[in-house]
């Protein structure tokens, strides 16, 4: 939902009237010929890729060349390879049936199309990219946030913070985009289309090696403040998603996705499956003492994943699409036993509508404040988010990472609406200045520098009648906001997808309007149907029946309680508590995972 990666880059010679960066100001770059220096194909072809990536890179950067989309703008001492260059060496040299384990950049998930889902690959689309709009004619982002997006936080009376912000992780487990932007028809994701938890496991081998200990399953961490937290970075660089306002001594995150540096409580998020796996690590190796280092990691790993896909889909997404929906559609099955639905045929790639546009449309819960509650749910103070994007160590003062997990339980959400904080609106992205950009203004960029077709077109495709005119988008909007869309466009074909989907009236029990509920109704089917590992699988790599119904035991309070030092908190975290379905409760009292069930049996001398 949210892309910081906001470095500077140079105008696109393919598609001149597109930037390719988001939330930075125009820089200006030397002309540079690009005759004779190979495509990133070429190069690998022609065994060059080393010598370009370690000569000829510094100069790609900063020029208009092609070859510099090839690559994304980071440096964390991680290899950064191209699409081509994905496919782990042991899946390349094996088949890809024999893998009980998924891989970490989703190559080998789809036997009948390897690549399928994968990291570094395109964005599928439901509707073919719109090149054909004079993007000059349409209303400046600006103006469109002035008018339909007013800064007035209203705050949601039945929903907590966490439900904003594990949002945020679902969106980033399954796309992100490669910068800068190169092809405005088709545009790539940098992480696997699963959800697998690449955010926290890494899009590739050498990242995932990276952050492992190798020892006892474990991720790398170390103990600061008496707490267990990732490494931190040594030289973090802007394209680790670190401000460049940072105190002397402060660093970012050394963790799988680099996007967990942007806001302080994303970093709480990834740093408790973090600690999740670490757990569940540790308790695996207790109960089996003989198991490798490669199993315990892997088999962590895959309850780690099998946790956050239950949270995911029988949690969080029937707040979003409503339980109903999703049962009628078999998204999700009331069932106690194995789901064994996989269909090789169902694409579970990203949706470039869904990534770039109705997933989004959740930044309206953001709070500009983070509340610091204490155990008596006193708030000892907060945390204005503007003044600490890309300074996540933050969490690490005092005990700012148990007041900021209580926060998740107990801060109220902001609205689902299409209303924003101010500090989204006038603050993000600030670096010291006294104002900074607005997140509703990216939003609209994105929607455009991806070419998604015109909100009309995917309403037609969502089943509702295609808009002869302005006014009939009067059968899902308020009236007064088809008179400031027809103020604002010249024509309602015009009309951005990011800006039409977020002003329809909801489908009743959900949180979209019944074209952005279209798009991620198809998304979440696909990511799970096409999912060869899902959870709920039977099978060698699926779990045992008695294993799967501990998994179903799983919630996010729970993680919070085994992760935080939590001693109260509600069973269902995405609700605000209350005294009568969902009140608070000591963490005993909250189901947890029975590990022993993942205790193997000794095995008799012959």
């Amino acid at each position: 939902m949210y892309n910081l990666l906001h470095g500077k880059y140079c105008w696109n010679t393919v598609s001149p009237i597109r930037s390719p960066f988001t939330s930075r100001q125009k820089t200006t770059c030397p002309k540079v010929d690009c005759t004779g220096v190979p495509s990133a194909a070429e190069a690998m072809d022609n065994k060059h890729l080393y010598l370009m990536v370690f000569v000829l890179l510094p100069v790609v950067v900063l020029s208009q060349c092609p070859f510099a989309a090839q690559f994304k703008e980071i440096d964390r001492n991680h290899v950064q390879q191209s699409d081509k260059m994905e496919v782990p060496l042991e899946d390349s040299v094996r088949s890809c049936s024999k893998l009980k384990y998924r891989s970490y950049n989703g190559y080998c998930n789809n036997l009948k199309v390897p690549t399928r889902g994968m990291a570094y690959s395109y964005y599928a689309r439901l509707i073919p990219s719109d090149d054909s709009r004079n993007q000059s004619a349409l209303p400046l982002p600006k103006m469109i946030s002035e008018k339909l997006y007013p800064s007035k936080p209203i705050i949601d009376k039945d929903y907590s913070l966490a439900s904003m912000q594990y949002g945020q992780v679902v969106a980033h487990d399954i796309s992100d985009r490669i910068m800068p932007l190169l092809n405005g028809n088709k545009q790539k994701t940098t992480v696997t289309s699963y959800l697998d938890l690449s955010v926290i496991y890494g899009n590739n081998k050498e990242v995932a090696d990276h952050i492992r200990v190798f020892k006892e399953g474990l991720l790398k961490t170390e103990m600061r403040n008496g707490q267990e937290f990732p490494k931190l970075l040594k030289k973090p660089t802007i394209g680790d998603n670190c401000s460049d306002m940072r105190e002397p001594g402060e660093s970012c995150y050394d963790v799988g996705d680099t996007r967990a540096n942007q806001n302080p409580q994303l970093a709480m998020m990834h740093i408790l499956f973090i600690r999740e796996h670490n757990r569940i690590a540790r308790k695996l190796l207790q109960l089996n003492p003989n198991w490798t280092d490669e199993k315990v990691y892997q088999e962590a790993r895959k309850i780690n994943i099998a946790q956050h896909q239950h949270i995911a889909f029988y949690q969080y997404l029937p707040i979003v699409l409503g339980r109903k929906n999703m049962l009628e559609k078999k998204i999700i099955y009331d069932a106690d036993g194995y789901i064994d639905d996989y269909n090789e045929d169902v694409d579970a790639t990203a949706l470039d509508e869904h990534g770039n546009a109705a997933f989004r449309y959740y930044h309206t819960q953001i709070a500009g404040h983070l509340k610091l509650i204490t155990d008596t749910h006193n708030s000892t103070g907060d945390l204005r988010i503007s003044d600490y994007i890309g300074r996540p160590q933050i969490i690490e003062k005092g005990d700012n990472f148990y007041m900021l997990g209580r926060g998740l339980a107990f801060q109220q959400s902001m609205g689902v609406d299409n209303y924003h904080d101010d500090e989204i609106t006038k603050y993000m992205f600030k670096e010291g200045k006294q104002f900074g950009e607005d997140l509703k203004v990216i939003d609209i960029k994105r929607n455009r520098e991806h070419l998604l077709a015109p909100y009309n077109a995917l309403r037609k495709l969502c089943g509702l009648s295609s808009a002869e005119k302005f006014e009939d988008f009067g059968d899902v909007m308020e009236t007064e906001h088809v008179q400031s869309l027809k103020e604002l466009y010249d024509h309602h074909d015009d009309v951005d997808l990011t800006v039409g989907g977020s002003l329809e009236k909801h489908v009743p029990g959900t949180w979209a309007g019944p074209t952005f509920h279209c798009i991620l109704m198809k998304q979440f089917y696909n990511t799970r149907v096409g999912d060869r590992y899902w959870y709920e699988h039977s099978g060698e790599l699926g779990f045992t029946l008695e294993q799967l119904n501990e998994i179903r035991k799983s919630s996010l309070s729970k993680i919070l309680c085994e992760n935080a030092n939590i001693t109260k908190i509600q069973k269902d975290i995405f609700h605000l508590p209350n005294s009568e379905t969902n009140r608070e409760t000591n963490c005993e009292e909250i189901p947890a995972v029975n590990l022993m069930l993942w205790k193997e049996p000794k095995r008799e001398n012959s």
